[in-house]
Formats: structure tokens, sequence, C-alpha cells
């Protein structure tokens, strides 16, 4: 049983860098069944469990992405799959809400990670540049949204998404940066 307390969180650590039309059919399938498939089935056991239980409350968090939201030039697999999960997320809101389970996705947008850590400095510092917040976030930062979604203070949102991306949607609607990013690369 999974109670409002216990949240959970669905994730993928690593992203593929291509460019549309470069992307195989493999790396297509690896980022649909990962992050959509992967969040759907584990949704679908959570909310089956919890049901079954007879819980009266509890919230399902999904991990989606900015990228998801606005796309990105050279995600094309990425950004479908973490639209996919937003979609879920609204879905499942709509059919669980009837039995006390909230569905709330976070939006993180440019975290500091491992995975950030092999971006060359020059493009780091070129992205932080046009962030209004003048920086990337911090995991703290996601996890604090995720907890705040976990939490009895957001017991009447549901099918909401948070984006946590110190408003980089500019930056990523912005050709020039995707070109200059995919340059570096």
């Amino acid at each position: 049983v999974f109670p409002s307390s216990c949240p959970l969180f669905h994730s993928v650590s690593e992203s593929f860098i291509s460019t549309s039309w470069q992307c195989a059919g493999l790396c297509l399938i690896f980022c649909t069944d990962v992050v959509f498939q992967g969040t759907f089935l584990v949704t679908q056991a959570v909310s089956k469990a919890l049901v079954s239980a007879g819980a009266v409350k509890g919230s399902i968090i999904t991990v989606g992405s900015i990228v998801g939201k606005v796309g990105n030039i050279g995600q094309v697999n990425y950004s479908a799959s973490k639209a996919g999960v937003e979609g879920l997320t609204r879905t499942a809101a709509k059919e669980l809400s009837k039995f006390g389970i909230r569905c709330n996705c976070v939006l993180p947008g440019f975290i500091t990670t491992p995975m950030t850590d092999k971006v060359p400095e020059k493009v780091i510092d070129k992205l932080t540049a046009v962030i209004p917040m003048g920086r990337m976030g911090e995991p703290a930062e996601v996890a604090d949204a995720c907890a705040f979604l976990a939490s009895d203070d957001s017991r009447y949102i549901t099918g909401i998404s948070i984006e946590v991306a110190g408003k980089t949607l500019e930056l990523l609607l912005n050709s020039k940066m995707c070109n200059f990013i995919l340059s570096v690369f």
C-alpha cells in the first residue's frame, strides 16, 4: 500500500542525443519502453494496489521533463516519451480521483546531475546565461516539488504538471541556442 505520504517517482537517467532523422527505431523503442511504458505499468500497479487495499487517499507522482512540453532539437524520442508521461498523468488523475488518488507530474528543466556533468562547460555557461534564475536547478528542488505534491498541502491538486525549470521555456524555444548546443556535440 502506498499512502499519500509515500510518493512514487518515475524517471529515466539518460537521454539519447541525436537529430530527429538519425533516431534509429531501437532508440525510439528504448525511450518509449522505459520512459512511457515503464511509467504506465508502475502507475497501473500502484493504483490497483491502492484501490484493492481500500486506501482512502493516495498520491502518484510522475516525472516528465520540460522537454516533453516544449520539445528540443535532437531529442524527438525523449521529448515524445516525456510528453506521453504528462498525458498519462492527466488521464490517470481523471480516472483515479474517484478513489481519492491524486496524480501529478513534475517537469524538471536543466538540473545538475551526473548526466549534466558530462556537458561541456561552455554549453552550461551559455545555458545558465539565458535562464532567468541564472543557474541550473538542483535535485533537491525537484524533490521539494515532489514532496509538496505527495503531502496533504496539495490534497486538492490533481492532474497538473509543475515546472521546476527556472523558467527555461524561452531557452528551449530558441533555435540559435539549440544550434549552438548541437554544434558543440
